[in-house]
């Protein structure tokens, strides 16, 4: 679902009306702060509006927005019951409340682009899975340097090692494309093959760097997708 707010009359007016409708439903006691809630609900269509212009948010980043409005104003259950609501289960999973719109956002980004999204196969094993799609950022072997290709792959890690804090890193990360980018990354300094199991290796190291910073009981095991 899409909130599209150019199908009305006054688009911001009925935006507003609507996301102010939405916080009384999920937190009804605000009914009595009438003053407070028109000051919020200014704030909040701002924010969306800076993020789309057009009017059209999709239904994820309202429902993360509005969460995150309603944890800020200690309304916990209400946040959680907005994210089951609006967001699809892997938005939920990637924007932890509380954590700020900063992260939220990137999380989002990637998600929507396709980059990181939830898997769930029996044959992985234990835990929730999630897959990091390397396919959808395919390099150019032109101007693709090892370096860069590595400091994205961290980036990409630890941006979401977030989903793995609940279950003290058990769980797995999947690596899909990988062969694509060693590929046109080998060039003269080695096979395809080399530079591929490099690469696994260092988002091995990375994992394992994520599991002694947030503290985790044991680290995601890495898979190599081709599916």
């Amino acid at each position: 679902m899409i909130w599209d707010a150019q199908k009305a009359g006054d688009p911001a007016e009925a935006f507003r009306e609507a996301a102010r409708n939405e916080v009384l439903t999920l937190a009804p006691d605000l009914r009595n702060q009438e003053a407070w809630l028109a000051d919020w609900a200014d704030v909040f269509c701002s924010v969306c509006h800076q993020g789309y212009p057009d009017g059209l948010v999709p239904s994820d980043h309202f429902g993360v927005l509005l969460a995150q409005s309603l944890w800020m104003m200690n309304r916990h259950e209400a946040a959680e019951a907005a994210l089951r609501k609006w967001c699809s289960e892997d938005a939920a999973l990637l924007c932890r409340l509380g954590e700020g719109l900063s992260h939220t956002r990137g999380r989002l980004a990637l998600h929507g682009a396709g980059l990181l999204r939830g898997g769930q196969w029996a044959f992985m094993g234990g835990g929730r899975g999630w897959i990091i799609d390397l396919d959808r950022m395919a390099p150019d072997s032109r101007s693709m340097m090892e370096l860069t290709a590595c400091q994205l792959l961290r980036g990409l890690i630890l941006e979401l090692a977030s989903v793995w804090d609940d279950s003290s890193g058990e769980g797995w990360l999947g690596l899909k494309g990988i062969e694509g980018w060693a590929a046109g990354l080998a060039g003269k300094r080695g096979s395809k093959r080399r530079v591929g199991e490099e690469m696994f290796q260092y988002a091995e190291s990375v994992l394992g760097y994520a599991a002694r910073q947030r503290g985790w009981a044991r680290a995601p095991s890495l898979k190599k997708l081709a599916i």
